[in-house]
């Protein structure tokens, strides 16, 4: 059974998200406060990471905050999928 979190830092992304993959999983998770990304990250500790911010800088600068702050993201494996805008996705590649 795969654990999905959602970081955001949009509640009504996240919202739209949640539902989508809810309709096909059970156990989706969101995160949307920054000060709780390495908290939300090591207490459900997601087979799949969503990063669904309105911008790839977003995105980047959430994942890099993990890197550095968690003591969890270096060891848990996960695989990270990004969502972006059609114009982004060569940079998201």
């Amino acid at each position: 059974m795969s654990i999905i979190l959602i970081a955001t830092d949009n509640a009504e992304d996240a919202k739209v998200v949640k539902q989508q993959l809810s309709n096909e999983y059970e156990n989706v998770f969101v995160s949307t406060s920054p000060d709780l990304a390495v908290q939300d990250f090591e207490s459900h500790r997601p087979d799949v990471l969503v990063l669904a911010f309105n911008g790839l800088e977003k995105a980047e600068r959430y994942y890099l905050g993990l890197y550095r702050l968690s003591s969890v993201v270096h060891i848990h494996p996960h695989r990270t999928v990004i969502l972006c805008n059609k114009d982004e996705i060569k940079r998201v590649y």
